[in-house]
């Protein structure tokens, strides 16, 4: 199989370099049998593989090229982006798969590649990402003069939920050791936004609660004992009251 498809790539690229630019007519080529094996269209063609139903869509502009397959039910399963210098030099420089549960046509799994990193997405039953891990590659080392495969190392990891309404309620980040969580809790009234909780390594560090869609309080925490809470009406910064340790410090009004 991966000779077929590198085969049809080679071809491919033949055309790209045969066809003039000024040639935009729709164009078809048959085999013995009357079917489809090559249509082309501007710079964009495209090459049925004629097994299982499967196809390839293949696209140019200027010194890229990208593949798209597409398996029997007409769903996109990898797309590859190429840089072409010229028709006999061509390198992959980014590589998505796309995985599915089943016959659910929303993607279950997304893993998107380049030379430099991998990142690999998870999504629910109605398309929405759930999680979604970013690793970086390591350069290989050298054994014998020759250089090892490449190692790979999770840099940050993204989880969400959410509410029967598709609505977020957290948001959790972790990298470098750190662990940013948010949460979201919604009002009865569609119009006002949504409160806000927000913490870092499971120490609350800020928190919104609305009373309106323009009037809210904002309490920021800096440490252990200090917190500042802020009062807006209308938008407005109205007040501003300073705690330690819980215990009211000072108050600052806005005109």
């Amino acid at each position: 199989m991966k000779n077929k498809k590198f085969l049809f790539f080679t071809f491919s690229v033949f055309i790209f370099f045969s066809l003039s630019a000024e040639d935009v007519s729709l164009k078809e080529s048959v085999d013995s049998e009357n079917r489809l094996r090559l249509m082309t269209y501007e710079d964009e063609y495209f090459i049925p593989e004629g097994k299982n139903g499967d196809s390839v869509l293949i696209n140019k502009a200027g010194k890229i090229a990208s593949r798209s397959f597409y398996d029997g039910s007409n769903r996109i399963v990898k797309k590859e982006i190429w840089q072409i210098s010229d028709a006999r030099n061509s390198q992959l420089s980014e590589v998505e798969i796309f995985e599915y549960e089943d016959s659910y046509d929303n993607v279950s799994r997304k893993i998107y590649k380049t030379d430099m990193s991998e990142e690999i997405t998870s999504y629910n039953k109605k398309g929405f990402p759930v999680l979604s891990e970013l690793y970086y590659f390591n350069d290989g080392e050298k054994v014998n003069g020759e250089e090892t495969e490449k190692t790979k190392y999770l840099f940050s990891k993204r989880s969400v939920s959410y509410d029967s309404e598709n609505r977020v309620l957290t948001e959790e980040l972790t990298q470098d050791k750190k662990i940013d969580l948010k949460k979201y809790s919604y009002n009865e009234d569609k119009d006002i936004p949504p409160d806000f909780e927000s913490y870092e390594n499971g120490i609350l560090t800020k928190k919104v609660i609305h009373s309106s869609a323009s009037s809210y309080v904002e309490e920021i925490f800096f440490d252990s004992s200090y917190s500042v809470k802020s009062y807006f009406d209308d938008g407005n910064r109205k007040k501003d009251e300073y705690f330690q340790n819980g215990k009211l410090i000072r108050t600052k009004k806005y005109e």
